[in-house]
């Protein structure tokens, strides 16, 4: 039949009361068919072929709503299945005549030919399975929101603001099989695979954004999101919601205290709860005193509280102006949140850290090449003590590695090729915590300090001319004379 449709409405005619039932009505009259086959047997029969959109169909008004096709008659196409049961006259009464006919199995009279070819004729389906395939649609979202523009600097994103003129939005919608089946209803199915992504958009004048990344939906029992197969605790049988990002952008346009962007990330809603990280960052000139608040986040396991992080700089020139030369400090305070321990003491754990600024290049601490040298002796000697262990039976491969590298540098430094010309301690970091340790409730307190070095290595790669004497042909060389 090539790119030739008939309409629906000439095709199956349908009474004029079927244009006010809601979705029915909004697509029965802008719906084709073409390619329409079928086929049968004893048992069932099937009609398929493809449904040609006619027209970009809106079903919801102008506040928005899903759009079917693209607008062009012929562009948008989607297949469909129809299958039924055959059934005779006869088998419908002896089955279900009293239920929906009022008829009793005794009315059947198959002793006159006529009489006996009615009533193995067919009668009416008792019930259909129709499956629409390939079904693609766009969201359209209401008119106050504008199409938006993300706002980067030094490759990050720290705002957003509206296209001009403004656009509408829409998203588009991965492709799915809707099936309407009159004994088990209606269902969809979605590719897991397929992903949704909402572009930024803004709310009106406010200023405010949002943008979606990487949305999947997981209905099916047999297929699943590939982000979560390789996880434990996930497999094929799993199904909800898998969110990849999303930004919240320009909250501190309405109070300059607010974070300027909310981000969820790797976030997971299924029947045990909401699982994923909420990470805030608030705007760089947020005035919080001399205690400014940075950023904050915290993460959720299926609606439990797993872990919180808040990060803050010490302004010293906001308490005193004599102190404006002193750096910035970073103080960042976690919690953290086991919930396999019983006892909730136990089941706290906190990490207490002070940092330098990006900005401090001598960190919280810095030793330059004088006040190294005075210590570079003991520094060495720990070195070499540091050696000694790589006897020991019970280190690690890994601590015996380690050792093996401070035993070279310790050569090279006392040999004068290796020099340490500067010491930062850029971080210090406390930890407490409580675990199971082979049955066993074993409490830490740890200590870590994060250090950078810069080192100077002087050695002589130049080749050397080899001392041995030239070698002299020997017997066994294979010359050989005539006599």
């Amino acid at each position: 039949m090539g790119d030739y449709f008939v309409p629906l409405s000439v095709l199956l005619p349908l009474p004029s009361f079927v244009r006010h039932i809601p979705v029915i009505g909004t697509v029965y009259p802008y719906i084709g068919v073409r390619d329409l086959r079928d086929r049968w047997n004893d048992q069932t029969f099937v009609v398929t072929g493809d449904a040609v959109v006619l027209d970009e169909v809106v079903i919801g008004g102008e506040w928005g709503g899903l759009v079917l096709g693209s607008g062009s008659a012929g562009e948008t196409i989607v297949r469909f299945e129809v299958a039924a049961a055959r059934l005779s006259i006869a088998s419908l009464i002896i089955g279900h005549g009293e239920e929906y006919f009022g008829l009793e199995p005794s009315v059947i009279d198959g002793e006159h030919g006529a009489v006996r070819v009615f009533w193995e004729a067919d009668g009416p389906c008792l019930g259909f399975r129709l499956a629409i395939h390939d079904l693609t649609a766009r969201l359209r979202l209401p008119p106050g929101l504008h199409l938006g523009e993300l706002i980067e600097d030094a490759g990050q994103v720290v705002g957003i603001e509206r296209f001009e003129p403004p656009r509408r939005v829409e998203v588009s919608l991965p492709s799915a099989s809707l099936v309407f089946d009159t004994e088990r209803g209606i269902s969809i199915a979605l590719d897991p695979s397929a992903a949704v992504n909402v572009p930024p958009f803004v709310f009106g004048e406010t200023g405010i954004g949002l943008q979606v990344l990487d949305l999947k939906v997981d209905l099916s029992r047999d297929q699943g999101i590939p982000e979560l197969l390789s996880r434990p605790n996930f497999d094929e049988s799993w199904r909800g919601l898998y969110l990849n990002r999303a930004r919240l952008l320009g909250l501190d346009n309405l109070l300059p205290v607010l974070p300027s962007q909310i981000e969820l990330h790797d976030a997971i809603i299924d029947s045990d709860g909401v699982s994923g990280v909420v990470e805030a960052t608030l705007p760089p000139d947020a005035p919080f005193l001399a205690l400014a608040l940075d950023a904050f986040s915290f993460e959720l396991e299926r609606s439990v509280f797993i872990r919180g992080t808040v990060e803050t700089t010490l302004h010293w020139d906001r308490l005193n102006s004599d102190w404006a030369a002193w750096h910035p400090l970073r103080f960042l305070f976690t919690i953290r949140h086991n919930p396999a321990m019983a006892s909730a003491l136990d089941s706290l754990g906190f990490d207490i850290a002070v940092a330098s600024t990006q900005d401090d290049t001598d960190g919280l601490l810095h030793l330059g090449r004088s006040a190294i040298a005075a210590i570079e002796g003991g520094l060495c000697g720990a070195v070499l003590l540091a050696t000694g262990l790589t006897t020991d039976p019970a280190l690690s491969p890994g601590q015996v590695l380690v050792a093996g590298l401070l035993a070279a540098a310790s050569v090279l430094q006392t040999r004068g090729a290796l020099r340490i010309e500067e010491i930062d301690l850029t971080k210090v970091t406390g930890r407490y915590f409580t675990e199971m340790v082979n049955g066993h409730k074993v409490r830490f307190i740890d200590l870590a300090l994060d250090l950078r070095l810069r080192l100077s290595i002087d050695i002589d790669l130049r080749g050397r001319r080899s001392s041995c004497p030239r070698s002299r042909p020997s017997a066994r060389s294979g010359s050989s004379s005539a006599a």
